[in-house]
Protein backbone atom coordinates (compact mmCIF):
# COMPACT_ATOMS: atom_id res chain seq x y z
CA UNK A 1 0.00 0.00 0.00
CA UNK A 2 2.80 2.42 0.91
CA UNK A 3 4.50 1.61 -2.39
CA UNK A 4 1.33 2.54 -4.26
CA UNK A 5 1.05 5.83 -2.33
CA UNK A 6 4.69 6.68 -3.10
CA UNK A 7 4.10 5.85 -6.76
CA UNK A 8 0.99 8.08 -6.85
CA UNK A 9 2.87 10.99 -5.25
CA UNK A 10 5.75 10.58 -7.69
CA UNK A 11 3.35 10.42 -10.62
CA UNK A 12 1.59 13.56 -9.38
CA UNK A 13 4.93 15.35 -8.95
CA UNK A 14 5.97 14.34 -12.46
CA UNK A 15 2.69 15.60 -13.94
CA UNK A 16 3.01 18.91 -12.12
CA UNK A 17 6.64 19.27 -13.17
CA UNK A 18 5.73 18.66 -16.82
CA UNK A 19 2.95 21.24 -16.53
CA UNK A 20 5.31 23.85 -15.11
CA UNK A 21 7.91 23.07 -17.76
CA UNK A 22 5.42 23.53 -20.58
CA UNK A 23 4.49 26.93 -19.13
CA UNK A 24 8.14 27.91 -18.88
CA UNK A 25 8.89 26.81 -22.43
CA UNK A 26 5.73 28.46 -23.75
CA UNK A 27 2.74 26.45 -24.81
CA UNK A 28 1.47 26.68 -28.34
CA UNK A 29 -1.16 29.40 -28.72
CA UNK A 30 -3.57 28.86 -31.57
CA UNK A 31 -5.34 31.99 -32.77
CA UNK A 32 -9.11 32.38 -33.01
CA UNK A 33 -10.53 35.50 -34.65
CA UNK A 34 -14.16 36.42 -34.09
CA UNK A 35 -16.05 39.20 -35.90
CA UNK A 36 -19.75 40.01 -36.14
CA UNK A 37 -20.22 37.66 -39.08
CA UNK A 38 -17.34 35.17 -39.11
CA UNK A 39 -14.90 33.09 -37.09
CA UNK A 40 -11.39 32.18 -38.24
CA UNK A 41 -9.16 29.60 -36.54
CA UNK A 42 -5.41 29.45 -37.20
CA UNK A 43 -3.71 26.34 -35.83
CA UNK A 44 0.02 26.42 -35.06
CA UNK A 45 2.05 24.44 -37.60
CA UNK A 46 -0.84 23.76 -40.00
CA UNK A 47 -0.91 25.30 -43.47
CA UNK A 48 -4.66 25.89 -43.53
CA UNK A 49 -7.16 27.80 -41.46
CA UNK A 50 -10.81 27.15 -40.70
CA UNK A 51 -13.40 29.76 -41.62
CA UNK A 52 -17.04 30.01 -40.57
CA UNK A 53 -18.83 32.83 -42.41
CA UNK A 54 -21.60 32.85 -39.82
CA UNK A 55 -23.65 30.00 -41.27
CA UNK A 56 -22.21 27.34 -38.95
CA UNK A 57 -20.43 25.59 -41.84
CA UNK A 58 -16.64 25.47 -41.52
CA UNK A 59 -14.46 25.76 -44.63
CA UNK A 60 -10.84 24.68 -44.77
CA UNK A 61 -8.74 27.36 -46.53
CA UNK A 62 -5.20 26.48 -47.55
CA UNK A 63 -2.14 28.68 -46.99
CA UNK A 64 1.44 28.40 -48.20
CA UNK A 65 2.88 29.14 -44.75
CA UNK A 66 1.81 27.99 -41.28
CA UNK A 67 1.34 30.14 -38.15
CA UNK A 68 4.07 29.81 -35.53
CA UNK A 69 4.98 30.94 -32.03
CA UNK A 70 7.99 33.20 -31.50
CA UNK A 71 8.89 34.72 -28.12
CA UNK A 72 5.51 33.67 -26.78
CA UNK A 73 3.57 35.40 -29.60
CA UNK A 74 1.48 33.71 -32.29
CA UNK A 75 2.43 34.96 -35.76
CA UNK A 76 -0.08 34.53 -38.58
CA UNK A 77 0.20 35.36 -42.29
CA UNK A 78 -1.35 38.81 -42.71
CA UNK A 79 -2.61 38.06 -46.25
CA UNK A 80 -4.63 35.04 -45.13
CA UNK A 81 -5.95 36.81 -42.05
CA UNK A 82 -7.20 39.64 -44.29
CA UNK A 83 -8.65 37.16 -46.78
CA UNK A 84 -10.46 35.33 -43.97
CA UNK A 85 -11.98 38.62 -42.85
CA UNK A 86 -13.38 39.20 -46.35
CA UNK A 87 -10.74 41.37 -48.00
CA UNK A 88 -10.13 40.29 -51.62
CA UNK A 89 -6.74 38.64 -52.14
CA UNK A 90 -5.71 41.02 -54.94
CA UNK A 91 -4.36 44.51 -55.60
CA UNK A 92 -5.22 47.18 -54.48
CA UNK A 93 -6.74 45.58 -51.36
CA UNK A 94 -3.58 43.67 -50.43
CA UNK A 95 -0.34 45.02 -51.84
CA UNK A 96 3.44 44.77 -51.42
CA UNK A 97 6.08 47.39 -52.29
CA UNK A 98 9.49 45.74 -52.57
CA UNK A 99 11.49 48.99 -52.50
CA UNK A 100 10.06 50.23 -49.17
CA UNK A 101 9.13 46.78 -47.82
CA UNK A 102 5.62 48.12 -47.22
CA UNK A 103 2.54 45.94 -46.93
CA UNK A 104 -0.82 47.60 -47.53
CA UNK A 105 -4.06 45.97 -46.43
CA UNK A 106 -7.14 47.99 -47.34
CA UNK A 107 -9.89 47.05 -44.93
CA UNK A 108 -12.20 49.82 -46.10
CA UNK A 109 -13.97 47.30 -48.34
CA UNK A 110 -15.21 45.62 -45.14
CA UNK A 111 -15.96 49.00 -43.52
CA UNK A 112 -12.71 49.09 -41.60
CA UNK A 113 -9.31 50.81 -41.84
CA UNK A 114 -6.43 51.12 -44.28
CA UNK A 115 -3.29 49.55 -42.78
CA UNK A 116 0.36 49.95 -43.75
CA UNK A 117 3.00 47.68 -42.23
CA UNK A 118 6.75 47.86 -42.79
CA UNK A 119 8.90 44.74 -42.59
CA UNK A 120 11.41 45.01 -39.76
CA UNK A 121 9.85 48.18 -38.26
CA UNK A 122 7.88 48.24 -35.04
CA UNK A 123 5.08 50.45 -36.30
CA UNK A 124 1.77 50.29 -38.07
CA UNK A 125 -0.07 53.06 -39.88
CA UNK A 126 -3.84 53.07 -39.43
CA UNK A 127 -5.52 55.41 -41.94
CA UNK A 128 -2.19 57.26 -42.16
CA UNK A 129 -1.74 57.65 -38.38
CA UNK A 130 1.44 56.10 -36.97
CA UNK A 131 1.20 53.71 -34.04
CA UNK A 132 4.14 51.94 -32.38
CA UNK A 133 3.92 48.20 -31.81
CA UNK A 134 6.27 46.03 -29.77
CA UNK A 135 7.19 43.55 -32.54
CA UNK A 136 8.04 44.10 -36.18
CA UNK A 137 6.34 42.32 -39.08
CA UNK A 138 8.65 39.74 -40.61
CA UNK A 139 8.78 37.64 -43.75
CA UNK A 140 8.56 33.86 -43.52
CA UNK A 141 8.45 31.77 -46.69
CA UNK A 142 7.60 34.87 -48.69
CA UNK A 143 4.68 35.97 -46.47
CA UNK A 144 4.34 38.85 -44.04
CA UNK A 145 3.84 37.47 -40.54
CA UNK A 146 2.66 39.44 -37.53
CA UNK A 147 0.78 38.66 -34.32
CA UNK A 148 -2.88 38.87 -35.35
CA UNK A 149 -3.75 41.15 -32.44
CA UNK A 150 -2.17 44.20 -34.11
CA UNK A 151 -4.12 43.89 -37.32
CA UNK A 152 -7.32 43.02 -35.49
CA UNK A 153 -6.96 45.89 -33.02
CA UNK A 154 -6.63 48.29 -35.95
CA UNK A 155 -9.85 46.85 -37.35
CA UNK A 156 -11.61 46.79 -33.94
CA UNK A 157 -12.01 43.00 -34.12
CA UNK A 158 -11.42 40.49 -31.36
CA UNK A 159 -9.20 37.45 -31.08
CA UNK A 160 -8.30 34.91 -28.45
CA UNK A 161 -5.55 32.40 -28.02
CA UNK A 162 -8.07 29.66 -27.32
CA UNK A 163 -9.50 27.84 -30.31
CA UNK A 164 -13.05 26.52 -30.11
CA UNK A 165 -13.40 23.09 -28.52
CA UNK A 166 -13.47 19.84 -30.48
CA UNK A 167 -10.97 20.97 -33.13
CA UNK A 168 -10.53 18.54 -35.98
CA UNK A 169 -9.28 18.80 -39.52
CA UNK A 170 -12.64 17.96 -41.07
CA UNK A 171 -14.00 20.98 -42.95
CA UNK A 172 -17.66 21.43 -43.81
CA UNK A 173 -19.02 20.34 -40.45
CA UNK A 174 -21.33 22.22 -38.13
CA UNK A 175 -20.03 24.53 -35.39
CA UNK A 176 -18.98 22.64 -32.28
CA UNK A 177 -18.20 19.45 -34.17
CA UNK A 178 -15.16 20.57 -36.04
Amino acid sequence: MKRLQRFNWRLLALILLCGFMSCAVGAKADETVVTEDRTIVFKIGLSYYLLDKGDGIWQSCSMDVAPYVKNGRTYVPVRYLAEGLGIPNQKPYIDWEEKTKKVTVDGRIIKSNLLNLYIGKQLIFINGKKKDIDVAPEITKGRTMLPARYVLKAWATTCSGTPPTNWSSAPGTKRGNY
